[in-house]
């Protein structure tokens, strides 16, 4: 296989493809790690991070099939990359706590649970700020994408990804918050009440919370946007 020109991120399709191209992307992403040898998986790992935030935003894909599909392939890699805490989360279908699992911590590339690995060869999306900043900002240029789609639950998952990732990197450069303030301020202009709400939730606390908090303050951000996204669900299952 030639890594350089066939990538399993190549499988993976723009939000806006018909359900059966997601599916089959998908379904060939993963086939594509079941090929991957020995030599060949330390080159790979990177790759199958940038795939991570696509198959976690489609686990809420309206087509059940696209669905299925991504919690199998989301497996698949969290296994890939011996990512233990994801793959128990995956497997028991936790999907609240997949996104807070993916802004918060890398898995040990060891054991798959732990402090994050010493050696970033072996990983290298890991250890120093610049390496964590860049995963982040990947993570946002997905997610981004993923507020034009036609799916209302894409957009409304994104939206709250964007704002778990808006409170992961509020320590970093200024333009990069307002950037996300931007974008969540946009959302709230969404056709979908739904979605518009949850922008306006969202941007609302990242903005009471700018101020640098003190350590074990980020669980009780967590804490908040779940809440505000239970009471969101809550009013809409009564209408």
């Amino acid at each position: 296989m030639a890594l350089e020109l066939l990538t399993p991120t190549s499988f993976l399709p723009p939000p806006q493809e018909s359900s059966t191209v997601r599916q089959l992307s998908i379904d060939l992403f993963l086939e594509t790690l079941n090929y991957v040898e020995d030599q060949e998986k330390r080159k790979m790992q990177e790759e199958v991070c940038r795939s991570l935030v696509l198959l976690y935003l489609h686990l809420h894909d309206e087509e059940e099939s696209v669905a299925k599909a991504s919690q199998k392939a989301l497996l698949g890699a969290a296994r890939f990359l011996r990512w233990r805490r994801l793959e128990h989360l995956v497997q028991t279908a936790q999907f609240w706590q997949i996104g807070e699992c993916m802004v918060c911590t890398f898995p040990h590339p060891t054991t798959g649970s732990g402090p994050p690995c010493a050696n970033p060869a072996l990983f290298p999306l890991q250890l120093d700020k610049r390496r964590r900043k860049s995963a982040a900002q990947e993570y946002l240029g997905q997610s981004l994408l993923y507020l034009q789609s036609p799916q209302e639950s894409l957009r409304r998952e994104a939206v709250r990804f964007i704002g778990l990732l808006g409170q992961h990197m509020r320590d970093q450069e200024q333009a990069e918050t307002e950037y996300i303030y931007q974008r969540l301020q946009e959302a709230q202009q969404d056709p979908s009440p739904f979605v518009s709400s949850l922008a306006l939730q969202t941007l609302k606390i990242l903005k009471e919370t700018r101020p640098r908090p003190p350590q074990g303050d980020f669980g009780q951000l967590f804490s908040r946007l779940r809440s505000a996204w239970r009471r969101w669900r809550s009013s809409r299952a009564h209408r």
